[in-house]
């Protein structure tokens, strides 16, 4: 394990290496900085940090674009789906419950959809529902509103109908 959390510091541009050697930067700092191996990242978080920035805030700035394991999103697909699909995530070693991000929201937001269309699509066959539309969130773009339940009136054939399921329910109990 040490060594890996070496390896992670060593993936830090070598110009902030040098900044935290020469008391610029702090340890948590360069672990913030270490979530990620791209050096042009770094220097960009580098350059918006001040000196007291903590480290957590440091990896917040690093990992911004990206979308993190606890998000509802994640959790619903599933790391392992994720990654089954194609996407990388993201780990940060210097942390005690391996936090990590997931690096391609498109595909996250793809597999997402396709989940939801297939519970939909079993709800439809399942219940017996013409018509079913999941959405992660609700669509209020789109003209959806509430439905009031309608009186219907039942002509003389439906009503006696029923009338049989009615009165042999009774006699169940």
């Amino acid at each position: 394990m040490h060594l890996r959390l070496t390896q992670s510091l060593a993936s830090v541009a070598p110009e902030l290496i040098e900044t935290y050697r020469a008391g610029g930067l702090t340890m948590d700092q360069l672990m913030g900085l270490a979530v990620s191996e791209d050096h042009d990242r770094q220097r960009q978080v580098f350059e918006r940090i001040g000196q007291n920035t903590p480290g957590y805030a440091v990896r917040r700035y690093m990992t911004e674009a990206k979308v993190e394991l606890d998000d509802r999103r994640a959790r619903f697909v599933g790391a392992e789906a994720y990654e089954a699909a194609g996407g990388a995530i993201l780990r940060d070693l210097f942390t005690e419950d391996g936090a990590g991000w997931l690096e391609d929201v498109g595909l996250l937001d793809r597999l997402v959809q396709d989940k939801l269309e297939g519970l939909a699509e079993e709800a439809r066959e399942r219940e017996g529902w013409k018509w079913a539309a999941a959405h992660f969130d609700f669509p209020y773009g789109e003209a959806f509103s509430r439905v009031y339940a309608e009186a219907v009136e039942r002509t003389d054939e439906a009503s006696s109908a029923r009338a049989p399921r009615r009165s042999s329910r009774r006699f169940r109990q």
